[in-house]
């Protein structure tokens, strides 16, 4: 249980840091390449 609290509170902070990055650049990214980063991240890390 620990570890789906840690998970879930590493993607809230994840979250955070998007909002303050898009709301200082213009930069924006597609569904399909932020998925395919997500994708590549959890392919690294399997003990999620």
């Amino acid at each position: 249980m620990q570890k789906l609290s840690n998970y879930n509170n590493n993607i809230e902070a994840m979250l955070d840091e998007a909002d303050r990055q898009a709301e200082s650049t213009t930069e924006r990214l597609s569904h399909e390449e932020v998925f395919e980063k997500v994708r590549e991240a959890l392919k690294k890390n399997k003990s999620l």
